[in-house]
């Protein structure tokens, strides 16, 4: 964390008892009261905070609406593609389990340029924005977007996350390196849904050209 908000400016008429202890007397008022779920059902108590991280998108996940994000995004996300991932349902509970999922989907805070602090989160954002530009198909679209919704999501806030993304990618690498990753093919994908200036695919493949010079790559790295 870069920091951690203060409780500034009060705006409840505060007893002799004295700012701060007026303040925890309405929390635990309202605690016992069943009224406060996450930070947010206190937000009226204080003003909000200069401090960068209080608006950051990790401080919206772990801090102000934390159990709801838990237990009413989250938990049912990741239930919704559990059930996905299960043997022996027919096409139609598939259809229904995906529509579901969407829903799940649509409740997870976006990522934004504004409340990104983690600077894998923008490299990731110019691409997954450059790849929709590209993507032609009405029909895959949604999906696509779901999925880097979700995905920028968790790489932004949980750190459990965001270092197996980095192990994924450091084993593709290694896969490039070594010859075994295969670019796409020429011309892919087609341009009836993929508007990405050509050439490109096969010789024109980053990937290709790097495997091109990868013992030249291994020798200056020192080998894999």
């Amino acid at each position: 964390m870069r920091g951690r908000d203060t409780i500034a400016r009060p705006r409840y008429p505060f007893s002799k008892g004295g700012i701060l202890g007026a303040l925890l007397d309405e929390i635990v008022r309202r605690a016992e009261a069943g009224q406060i779920k996450d930070a947010a059902d206190i937000s009226d108590l204080y003003a909000p905070s200069d401090n960068i991280f209080s608006k950051s998108y990790a401080n919206l996940m772990l801090v102000q609406h934390r159990n709801y994000i838990i237990q009413h995004v989250k938990a049912p996300l990741q239930k919704s593609i559990e059930n996905i991932g299960k043997a022996r349902l027919s096409w139609w509970k598939r259809l229904l389990l995906f529509i579901e999922l969407l829903r799940h989907i649509k409740k997870y805070p976006p990522v934004t340029r504004e409340n990104a602090r983690r600077a894998n989160s923008f490299v990731l954002m110019d691409i997954f924005d450059r790849f929709l530009r590209y993507e032609n198909n009405a029909g895959r679209k949604p999906l696509f977007e779901a999925i880097f919704k979700v995905w920028l999501g968790e790489g932004e806030h949980d750190g459990y996350y965001d270092s197996r993304e980095n192990f994924i990618l450091e084993q593709i690498i290694i896969a490039i390196l070594n010859g075994d990753w295969k670019p796409r093919s020429k011309g892919m994908p087609w341009a009836k849904h993929w508007n990405e200036p050509g050439p490109y695919g096969g010789t024109h493949s980053i990937i290709y050209k790097i495997q091109q010079h990868r013992e030249e790559i291994l020798k200056l790295i020192g080998g894999i």
